[in-house]
């Protein structure tokens, strides 16, 4: 027997993202002016969820995951090829 509840709509909205600690800065870099497909994994066949375009500042989260780099877009976690990636002193 399947049975619906409702719940009250105050306490139906999502729950907030967890807070991500940026842990650094990084520069878009060496993408002949294509952008960097920045995914949803650190997966060459997740979704992308943008292109940050060349020169584009972003704020790292953590260490890398193999060639992939955890980083905020948009509030979010999102992974990007760490090649494509330049620390401002570099």
């Amino acid at each position: 027997m399947i049975v619906e509840t409702s719940v009250p709509e105050e306490t139906a909205a999502e729950e907030p993202a967890p807070q991500l600690e940026v842990t650094g800065t990084a520069i878009v870099v060496n993408t002949g002016g294509e952008g960097l497909r920045c995914r949803a994994a650190p997966d060459p066949d997740a979704p992308v969820l943008t292109v940050l375009p060349e020169g584009m500042s972003v704020q790292l989260v953590g260490e890398a995951e193999g060639v992939w780099q955890p980083l905020v877009w948009e509030g979010q976690l999102a992974y990007a090829h760490r090649d494509y990636l330049s620390s401002a002193g570099e």
